[in-house]
């Protein structure tokens, strides 16, 4: 598995979440 940074959109909110931090 890769381990790069991935970006999730939340369509809800609009805010980017960093799922690498936010675990």
């Amino acid at each position: 598995m890769e381990s790069d940074v991935i970006l999730l959109a939340d369509d809800e909110t609009g805010e980017i979440l960093d799922i690498n931090q936010a675990g």
